[in-house]
């Protein structure tokens, strides 16, 4: 009996709770136009009404998405509705529900979820996801998966996407997305092959955002794609546009939360690794996406940090790759198979950046290692007819260090002297 007053009590102060801040209350999108006014609390009746912006929606309602109008629309449960199959979501419990047969241990769990919700209501927290919202959400992934390549009206792909790009910040749909194979493939594939780049970016961009700070969906989505980092890479080297090159490296970003991706993407020792193609294409991205690689690099702590000012205040990301490019040869962080690659791609930097200067640290590592290669380069010369084809490579690129060091990395006027000497 006890037990009974207490629920009883509790549906009464979660119901106020609920009902002072809509009761009464009016939306008016323009206060000039007092007639444009409607109630805050939706006002449901048999038939198919709009649900407009901003209002609140009662328990026991029928929740669609009409694909004609693409407005949200709610309407009263009728006996027809609930004999026959419905796609659309009911808002609460139905009565009938609410009278099934209760276990004795039941109530003591029922007064512990109200006293939650209640606690949350009244500390100003609400449910992440509303029930029309859900309903919304799956009308939406079913538009996304349906979409047909060929279909030359897009209107309707667009406000799905528009849909799951505000809800897929929440971490339970995060997950939901990203467990989902058959609408990840769709999403990549929608992106990589329209022409439209607004449906591109908003493709991408769902991705993201569903694994930004979301453990779980980026561990779904490794699970699911175990090969998206190919398509990604792919996908940044077939266009030429900046803001779908930024949203395909946040994707990467996100990735980089799970540590054993990030230890598999930071390998130096891979030339075929993640931060491998991704210096690789630094000098085909845009300026935003530049700066998002180097936010990327940043995150994979692969160099010692400089205290100097003038490091931390430099925002050029062609600097930032110098800086960083220059501290693995520095550090001697490179393996001999990506050594030679990130050598070049250093160069090409400098080439196409002339204001980039090499600090004096790398310049002193140069010196030494030329002169190093130097010395063991004279020694094979003296058998070049029993030098294998490999060998042969090195000295050519050895040969090459001793060039760029002086055209690119020094002083070009004294760079026909020195080559001479030092040949």
């Amino acid at each position: 009996m006890k037990k009974a007053i207490i629920i009883s009590i509790l549906l009464q102060l979660l119901n106020l709770v609920k009902s002072t801040h809509i009761e009464e209350e009016l939306i008016c999108p323009n206060p000039q136009n007092p007639q444009d006014c409607y109630p805050k609390l939706f006002e449901a009746t048999s038939n198919w009404q709009e649900i407009k912006q901003g209002q609140e929606i009662p328990p026991g309602l029928h929740v669609r998405l009409n694909m004609d109008t693409l407005k949200k629309e709610a309407k009263l449960m009728s006996p027809e509705d609930e004999t026959e199959p419905q796609n659309e979501l009911i808002v609460g419990e139905t009565e009938e529900q609410e009278q099934e047969p209760q276990q004795e241990s039941q109530p003591d769990q029922k007064i512990l979820d109200l006293t939650n919700e209640l606690l949350k209501h009244k500390s100003g927290h609400k449910s992440r996801v509303k029930p029309e919202d859900m309903s919304e959400f799956d009308s939406a992934i079913y538009e996304v998966e349906e979409y047909n390549h060929s279909n030359t009206e897009d209107q309707k792909l667009v406000t799905a996407l528009d849909t799951l790009e505000e809800l897929c910040h929440d971490i339970e749909l995060g997950v939901k997305i990203t467990s989902n194979h058959q609408l990840i493939a769709k999403l990549l594939s929608i992106a990589s092959t329209t022409s439209n780049s607004e449906i591109s970016e908003k493709s991408y961009n769902i991705i993201a955002s569903s694994l930004r700070n979301n453990p779980e969906a980026v561990l779904s989505i490794l699970h699911s794609e175990p090969n998206i980092l190919d398509e990604l890479f792919s996908a940044i080297a077939s266009t030429t546009n900046d803001t779908i090159q930024k949203r395909i490296l946040g994707i990467i970003q996100a990735l980089i939360q799970n540590d054993n991706f990030k230890s598999k993407f930071s390998n130096l020792n891979d030339k075929n690794s993640g931060i491998s193609k991704l210096i690789n294409l630094f000098l085909q991205l845009g300026k935003s996406s530049q700066s998002r690689c180097i936010n990327i690099i940043n995150d994979l702590n692969l160099i010692t940090k400089s205290n100097d000012r003038r490091s931390l205040e430099d925002t050029d990301p062609s600097s930032n790759l110098s800086t960083f490019l220059q501290s693995l040869f520095t550090e001697n962080k490179l393996s001999d198979q990506n050594f030679q690659t990130q050598f070049k791609n250093l160069v090409d930097l400098h080439s196409d950046n002339k204001h980039l200067k090499p600090s004096r640290n790398f310049l002193n590592w140069l010196a030494e290692e030329v002169e190093t290669r130097k010395e063991s380069n004279n020694k094979l010369k003296r058998d070049l007819d029993h030098i294998d084809d490999d060998l042969k490579k090195d000295i050519e690129f050895d040969e090459f260090m001793l060039r760029v060091r002086h055209e690119v990395f020094g002083n070009p006027m004294g760079m026909r002297k020195a080559i001479a000497d030092e040949l």
